[in-house]
């Protein structure tokens, strides 16, 4: 129990910041939580209080902020009691057993704040802000109206999330996608305004955690409500903590099938994407993974782009024209860098291929870390002998003689679920029509911050006013996408070459006009579209005859 001298301290501190007859909520804060591997959630309990109850002179019921509780008064001192006590839950006291936790360190505060019953409140919400730098912050709000769950939702009941952009004059909400809770368009708070109101709350907060910790670099999380007359309220603020105590050791490779595609994201560009279009389909010698020997491919079969048309190269990287072996720094710690070079091509179409693998020493505290194809990292890289034309972002034509690309697992020969999301693009100029269709994936769950859609796959894609008759595009090659920051804009690039069964009388028309692609550069807004010419030049399709 509490001594009559910590009583009288409490009600004094209670009575200063809130009502007697109001329900407040006191909430378990230990130092054995959130942390990378021990998150403690559901270990311990949260309770609420009525000061009136702890001040009225009796023990006897009904309480007065509960009248419904005829039996029991339902004091504050009760609840920190059953607060405290909950630090030594069954589960609690095994999970901190589990991990060896040495108990004499650890310990456990009282987060206190108003208690808002389910019926009070119309939203509530998780929020993730990254503080990249001075000034510079990504924000996503993840959304449920009422009291519908945002961490827990169920199948059918997937929330709102709300991207903001945070620039140095303005918040720009970006609805990236809808709660099931509501109807198709409408939204949990009220855009923009609540939105903005919302996020300036989180930048007030994360101003004031970096001036305490001395620090213009983090990633911290929010609960949040909205409240029947009160509005917005930031419930809680709590560190993402970053990953510590790894350990490097020779990591053991083990093969598994994996099939592995050109990364169609915001990484590099829609020319590379383009020009380095491949599909994988490597197998691994197991074994432990120690400096360039032994090889760590059995075989990197692969089809790629190379002068308009999909050629096929098979077997181990080390039987390839002018192959190399050799390491490289990726400059991540607890990360091992192998480089295999080989050559493709030949005159003003040759290419010195560069494929890096990325592979982890260190996975958790563990010293001997097995790790997958799908722990790997990829990125293909292409040094031309022939500088290749790409567009600017400021629209004008630049040439270059290096490009690279990432390579990950292909997500089109994945089962397409109700959770991905279909998109729909029209592009017109003049005469020329262009509407293409595909899907992102399924948008991750929980809060996200700073996320871009990549593709996922294609559907197809119908252009017309280019050749005497309209024609259309389903193929992996034929159809490349870069999505810009957020999807605010996309780059598409359309090879009818490229297309497996394609009418040759669409392939004569577009080689009469000396086209080879047609390109769609970053934008919604009446896009300028371009050729991509059979010499590699870029043009202003209006400008061929």
């Amino acid at each position: 129990d509490f001594t009559a001298a910590q009583r009288t301290t409490i009600l004094q501190a209670l009575q200063a910041r809130f009502e007697t007859t109001r329900k407040i909520r006191f909430r378990s804060s230990t130092n054995v939580e959130d942390s990378d591997v021990f998150t403690g959630a559901g270990l311990y309990e949260s309770k609420s209080g009525c000061l009136a109850d702890d001040l009225d002179g009796d023990d006897v019921g009904p309480s007065i902020c509960e009248p419904e509780e005829e039996e029991d008064e339902r004091g504050v001192f009760r609840a920190l009691r059953k607060v405290f006590a909950s630090f030594y839950n069954d589960n609690a006291f095994v999970e901190r057993l589990r991990h060896r936790v040495d108990e004499s360190s650890v310990g456990m505060a009282v987060l206190v704040h108003y208690s808002f019953p389910d019926p009070t409140e119309l939203a509530n919400g998780v929020a993730v802000l990254r503080r990249l730098g001075p000034g510079s912050n990504d924000v996503t709000l993840v959304t449920q109206p009422g009291a519908f769950s945002v961490t827990n939702p169920g199948d059918d009941g997937a929330p709102e999330v709300v991207e903001v952009f945070v620039s140095r004059t303005s918040l720009f909400p970006n609805l990236r996608q809808g709660s099931e809770r509501l109807p198709l368009g409408a939204t949990v708070l009220e855009m923009p305004e609540e939105y903005r109101a919302l996020t300036e709350l989180l930048l007030d907060v994360a101003d004031a955690f970096g001036d305490f910790h001395g620090e213009s670099s983090f990633a911290i999380e929010f609960e949040y409500k909205k409240i029947v007359g009160e509005g917005l309220v930031v419930k809680q603020v709590r560190r993402i903590p970053a990953a510590a105590g790894r350990f490097d050791s020779t990591p053991v490779l083990i093969d598994s099938p994996t099939s592995l595609c050109t990364f169609q994201a915001e990484y590099g560009d829609v020319f590379a994407n383009y020009r380095l279009k491949s599909r994988w389909q490597p197998t691994f010698a197991s074994g432990p993974v120690e400096g360039v020997e032994p090889e760590i491919y059995e075989s990197a079969d692969h089809s790629y782009v190379l002068q308009s048309e999909v050629v096929d190269l098979t077997g181990s990287p080390s039987s390839w024209p002018q192959a190399q072996r050799d390491t490289f720094d990726p400059g991540n710690e607890g990360v091992l860098g192998f480089t295999h070079s080989w050559s493709v091509g030949s005159g003003p179409a040759a290419r010195e291929v560069h494929l890096q693998t990325w592979i982890p020493t260190s996975v958790g505290p563990a010293f001997l870390p097995i790790v997958f194809p799908e722990d790997l990292g990829f990125t293909l890289e292409a040094e031309h002998t022939s500088p290749v034309a790409y567009l600017e972002y400021d629209g004008t034509v630049q040439t270059r003689n290096s490009e690279t690309v990432r390579l990950v697992g292909c997500a089109d020969e994945q089962p397409l679920t109700a959770r991905h999301q279909l998109i729909e693009r029209t592009f017109t100029e003049g005469d020329v029509r262009i509407d293409s269709d595909f899907y992102w994936p399924p948008f991750p769950t929980g809060a996200v911050a700073g996320y871009t859609a990549p593709l996922d796959r294609w559907v197809d894609t119908t252009l017309s006013g280019i050749t005497a008759a309209p024609f259309s595009l389903s193929g992996y090659y034929a159809q490349t996408y870069r999505p810009e920051h957020h999807n605010f804009s996309e780059n598409f690039i359309f090879d009818p070459h490229l297309e497996p069964g394609i009418d040759p009388s669409v392939v004569a028309d577009l080689d009469a006009r000396g086209i080879q692609a047609i390109v769609v550069p970053a934008t919604f807004q009446a896009p300028k579209l371009f050729a991509l010419t059979g010499d590699g030049s870029l043009v202003e399709l209006e400008d061929l005859p």
